[in-house]
């Protein structure tokens, strides 16, 4: 059992780098200059008071960066009422989250309406696929970062975030590329899925 977990473990290695790698080649072609409030509209998400104890432990997603730990938002650590969703921000489903405050480089895709905290930036209504989106941002994470402003924890500002210049591709080359990405994605999970028995 141990050699096959193995196995698997070295097949998910070499699609990881092949998705890399043809990722990395895709967006070397990028041609079309826009900034990111191009992408959709943008907003940041908020805490509802604390305070207030029926603001959380509802159904509600409400994702803070730790719950961008995978593609999908399935699941949060914390969640709201209705009432807390009223006082704090929408998340529409299809939406890109990114973080923008610390933990740089954190992205997920909303499966559902929800909600998440000021950490977090949003790109909804998307103009594009969500799914190209989603792999845009990953892709130029590190430029994204470098106009995050210094401090003892790294801070990115809605309007910072964005007016951050980006390359994207034609829609004709995002309807050829975004099948190819979630089949990578599809075979890493199916892997995952079997190393855990």
């Amino acid at each position: 059992m141990d050699e096959l977990i193995e196995m698997y473990e070295e097949y998910r290695k070499i699609i990881t780098v092949c998705k890399h790698n043809y990722s990395s080649y895709f967006f070397q072609k990028a041609s079309i200059k826009i900034r990111i409030r191009d992408l959709g509209n943008v907003k940041t998400g908020k805490t509802p008071s604390t305070k207030v104890h029926d603001n959380f432990g509802g159904t509600v997603l409400w994702a803070t960066p730790k719950d961008l730990s995978s593609k999908y938002i399935l699941q949060t650590e914390r969640s709201l009422t209705k009432k807390g969703l009223s006082s704090g921000v929408e998340v529409p489903k299809d939406s890109v989250l990114v973080c923008c405050v610390g933990s740089f480089g954190k992205i997920g895709i909303s499966q559902e309406n929800m909600s998440c905290n000021q950490q977090i930036n949003f790109i909804y209504n998307c103009n594009f696929d969500h799914e190209y989106i989603y792999y845009l941002i990953e892709n130029h994470a590190k430029k994204i970062e470098s106009f995050a402003q210094d401090g003892v924890v790294k801070i990115l500002p809605l309007e910072q975030f964005k007016n951050i210049p980006i390359t994207i591709h034609t829609d004709e080359d995002i309807k050829k590329f975004v099948p190819i990405m979630k089949l990578f994605d599809d075979l890493i999970d199916e892997i995952e899925q079997l190393t855990k028995y």
